[in-house]
C-alpha cells in the first residue's frame, strides 16, 4: 500500500505548528537539481521533552555561543530544553517548543550564526561586503555607524551579507548569507 500526501513526519510537524519553511508545493526552480544550491534544513534537531505544561503552550528561545539561554517569546522549560538539546545542536541556536500533550513538549532547534548585543534603535541591521564595497543599513535605511559585533562574522575575501534581527531588548539573532 502506498502512502499519499506528505510524509508522516511532515504531517506531524504541521499538526503542531512546526511546518518547515519551503515544505509546501515546490516549483522546478526551487530544488537543488535545478540551481545547485542546497536548501537549508528547517530543524537540526527535533525531540520530545517531558515537563509540566498546558496543551498548546509555546516557547521560543535562543542559546548563545557561551550557552546562555534567552527567552524570545512564551514560557516553558528553557533549562530542561537546553539540557535535552545538549550536544545535538551546535551553539548558538534558536529553538521553538510546543506543548503537544499535557506534560509533553516537542522541541525543534536549528543552528544560527550568532546571538549578539547591539545598541541600535532599529529591529534589523544589515551589513554586506561585495569585494571592497561595504553597505550597511538599519531597518532598510542606509547607516553610517559601524556595528562591531557584526564585523567578526565577515570572512575577509568572501562576499556576504550579515543580517541581525532583534529578538528582545538589545539582543539580536545573526544570519550570514554568502553572496
Amino acid at each position: 500500500m502506498t502512502q499519499e500526501g506528505p510524509p508522516l513526519r511532515l504531517r506531524f510537524a504541521r499538526r503542531f505548528g512546526l511546518e518547515p519553511e519551503g515544505s509546501g508545493p515546490l516549483s522546478h526552480y526551487d530544488s537543488v537539481g535545478i540551481d545547485g544550491v542546497a536548501r537549508p534544513a528547517s530543524w537540526d534537531a527535533v525531540l520530545h521533552l517531558d515537563h509540566p505544561c498546558e496543551l498548546g503552550a509555546t516557547l521560543d528561545f535562543a542559546v548563545d555561543a557561551a550557552g546562555a539561554a534567552h527567552i524570545i517569546d512564551g514560557s516553558g522549560p528553557v533549562a530542561d530544553g537546553v539540557a535535552a538539546l545538549g550536544s545535538r545542536v551546535e551553539r548558538p541556536y534558536v529553538a521553538h517548543a510546543v506543548a503537544i500533550l499535557p506534560g509533553r513538549w516537542l522541541i525543534g532547534a536549528r543552528h544560527i550564526a550568532g546571538v549578539v548585543t547591539l545598541a541600535v534603535g532599529g529591529d534589523e541591521v544589515s551589513v554586506s561586503w561585495i569585494g571592497e564595497r561595504r553597505e550597511q543599513s538599519v531597518d532598510g535605511v542606509e547607516a553610517a555607524a559601524r556595528f562591531g559585533p557584526l564585523e567578526e562574522f565577515h570572512r575577509r575575501g568572501v562576499d556576504c551579507a550579515v543580517v541581525a534581527r532583534r529578538i528582545a531588548d538589545d539582543l539580536f539573532l545573526v544570519e550570514v548569507n554568502l553572496l
